[in-house]
């Protein structure tokens, strides 16, 4: 595992690399990175050498070498594409460096450039297989262009020194081998992503890649192996010379010692990242074709081995993918057939899925959304609608007229498509059999005889309707259905209600057996309906819910709002349930009149009082504490605007107006009373607007 200084070393020489490749060339940027190193390297292994040595040199020779290195530098980095970026390619047409400098991308990042063609990324891709070689060689070919006149001119100069030609020339050697060395090696670690992609790139777009001259730019673990056994006898040289010739300064040894075991290690890590990280290559390519994927092996390395062990690994990651494909080909042979004997059922299948999803939205759509459940009177609802499956067998309803209200909740006898049936069937015969003033007893009959004859099945139904009129006398009738809860609130008791009466839909006979009741709905008082899918669904015990868990959970929870009450019952209902089946529909229905109510009604009639005696201002007092107590009451709004109008407080009556008029647009009263408020106002354009609108009402109701 790589420690964290090991990681903090390699970040800092991606970012100069990266930095270095941004502002001139991406090959620039290798050359220095890795012949760079071993310059550094070679010049402080020279020093120490000559100075172990006690050679003199004269200065005119010194000063040549300094200027030699500079040319030497300065050329390599015109050639590599210092100036790159001005238009000074350096490296000459068609050359691998140039290859690589224009189809590689540095700034922002490093990336090769998109859209090449075929013959570019086989050159690109040659090119950086060879550029490693092309580093080491160009600069050790400096070194010896810079020697060889150093050494002619140290002989003329001081004429044939063995000594001093041998120490020249052995130095040189080792330069050379050192910067061919670290170059070639370095140069391969950082090339290694960017030759990846370029394989992985020819691999994508299936470019074929000629292997011509391929070997001539590898080299092997062996060939790395025998560099560092080569460095490390040059370093015992050098060791011994230094040793030999500074007995008496040790502090020169074992600085040198510490240099050459610090660069012997460095050469051993280059080698082992290498070779670890293509491993790592290795096992993620495995790793990758074990989970399905490709498989692809495409190595940084430039190593004979790894480069062959890819090849043999894509080969087999090939003949893998194509016997999968192989069998997957038979095992859809062999599943054709059996595809094809269900492709019948399946269709059918989602026939009928479809037809019920269209079944589904039907019968919901005949259900009363929470507009329809609007407040009425001080009255308010709140209901829970479940069904079993897609289509439900559970139905409820709300009819209004101008001074009453009907609701029924209805439950047909099965589940499913037939029982959904029946619900449409008693939609429409209830639509037609509801009218005004007409008692429970009487909808029940009608709609007795109407579904008597439609429902030829043994399948029936079971109904609760109530009958509410703006005083809050209530009228109901009960056909079979389970008891409805009156729950008194001046008591604090629930009472069942129940009247005679049979199944609907299922014999004539039960026409002569319906029976009303009446009641008078309290301020606080609450009705509730439900059907048995709320009383008789069991636990996992087989134990039912019941009649008594139910009125224990309505007086636990009867300071709740009325819509909140019903989610508390549903959701401890589904707790009893716990992982037992649903096998009902479930539906639930309640309504109560505010506890405040009769204080607000008799406000609000009050107000209504001193309107019609011109008394505006005790009205106004009246109707603002209607509002303190049921804020919400739509033609309070009316009512206050009015009595505002009355006070001459035409400001305040305006947005009251407003408000009423979003919810009641077509109320001619209204709008009339908006006319005059305006033109009080005097604002005449919109008294305009309003006389328009009631043009156009009036309009309307004469056609």
């Amino acid at each position: 595992m790589q420690t964290k200084i090991t990681r903090i070393i390699q970040t800092g020489i991606r970012n100069i690399f990266s930095f270095i490749a941004k502002y001139t060339s991406y090959v620039l940027a290798v050359t220095l990175c890795s012949a760079g190193l071993g310059g550094i390297i070679a010049t402080s292994f020279a020093l120490y050498y000559f100075h172990a040595l006690h050679y003199e040199f004269p200065s005119i020779i010194l000063l040549s070498m300094k200027v030699g290195i500079v040319a030497l530098w300065l050329l390599s980095a015109y050639r590599f594409g210092l100036f790159y970026r001005l238009g000074l390619k350096g490296g000459g047409k068609g050359e691998d460096l140039n290859t690589i400098n224009e189809c590689v991308l540095t700034n922002p990042k490093i990336a090769i450039k998109e859209n090449l063609t075929p013959e570019e990324y086989q050159k690109l891709l040659l090119s950086l297989a060879k550029l490693p070689k092309i580093v080491s060689l160009t600069i050790s070919s400096g070194i010896v262009l810079l020697a060889t006149p150093l050494l002619i001119y140290q002989i003329y100069l001081e004429g044939i020194i063995p000594a001093k030609i041998l120490a020249i020339l052995s130095l040189t050697t080792i330069a050379i081998f050192i910067i061919i060395c670290f170059s070639l090696i370095i140069s391969e670690v950082l090339t290694g992503e960017l030759r990846a992609a370029c394989m992985k790139l020819v691999h994508r777009k299936n470019i074929k890649i000629a292997a011509t001259g391929k070997n001539k730019t590898l080299y092997t673990v062996k060939t790395k192996l025998l560099f560092f056994l080569i460095l490390f006898i040059i370093t015992l040289f050098i060791s011994n010379v230094i040793t030999y010739s500074n007995q008496g300064q040790l502090s020169t040894v074992f600085s040198f010692s510490f240099l050459a075991i610090f660069v012997s290690l460095c050469m051993a890590y280059l080698i082992f990242y290498i070779i670890y990280n293509s491993l790592k290559q290795v096992e993620n390519a495995a790793y990758d074709l074990m989970q399905g994927g490709e498989g692809m092996l495409f190595p940084r390395s430039l190593d004979l081995e790894f480069v062959n062990l890819a090849d043999g690994i894509n080969i087999a990651a090939k003949t893998i993918r194509d016997y999968q494909k192989g069998l997957e080909i038979k095992v859809d042979e062999r599943t054709r057939e059996l595809n094809e004997s269900l492709k019948q059922l399946r269709r059918k299948d989602e026939i009928m899925e479809t037809e019920l999803d269209f079944a589904a939205n039907i019968q919901q759509g005949i259900i009363p959304s929470q507009e329809d459940l609007a407040p009425w009177n001080g009255i308010s609802f709140a209901s829970y609608y479940q069904p079993m499956g897609k289509v439900s067998g559970d139905y409820y309803d709300l009819f209004r007229f101008d001074n009453q209200l009907y609701f029924l909740l209805a439950d047909v006898s099965g589940h499913g498509v037939p029982a959904a049936l029946i619900t449409m069937a008693a939609k429409q015969a209830f639509a037609s059999a509801v009218g005004h003033d007409r008692s429970p007893a009487e909808i029940f009959k009608e709609v007795n005889g109407l579904l008597v004859e439609k429902i030829k099945t043994s399948d029936y139904l079971t109904a609760f309707l109530l009958q509410i009129n703006d005083k809050h006398e209530v009228t109901y009738c009960n056909a079979s259905h389970t008891k409805a809860i009156h729950y008194i609130h001046s008591l604090e008791e629930y009472r069942l209600l129940d009247t005679d009466g049979m199944f609907i839909g299922a014999i004539e006979e039960a026409s002569e057996f319906y029976d009303n009741k009446d009641l008078h709905l309290a301020s606080g008082d609450r009705i509730y309906l439900y059907t048995d899918g709320v009383v008789e669904h069991k636990n996992t015990d087989s134990e039912e819910f019941g009649m008594d868990r139910l009125l224990s959970l309505l007086t636990q929870t009867k300071f709740l709002p009325l819509n909140e009450q019903l989610l508390q019952v549903i959701s401890e209902l589904k707790a009893f349930m716990g992982e037992a089946p649903v096998r009902d529909d479930i539906s639930m229905f309640a309504l109560d009149l505010q506890e405040e109510w009769s204080k607000f009604a008799e406000l609000y009639n009050a107000g209504l009082k001193h309107l019609r005696i011109n008394k505006a201002k005790e009205a106004l007092l009246n109707f603002l504490g209607a509002k303190n107590i049921i804020p919400d009451y739509t033609t309070l709004k009316y009512q206050l605007a009015l009595a505002y109008y009355g006070t001459e407080e035409y400001e305040e009556a305006l947005p009251l107006l407003q408000e009423f008029l979003v919810e009641n647009p077509k109320d001619s009263k209204g709008l009339q009373l908006g006319v005059n408020i305006y033109l009080k106002l005097k604002r005449k354009e919109n008294a305009r607007e309003f006389m328009q609108r009631l043009r156009a009402l009036d309009a309307l109701e004469e056609n």
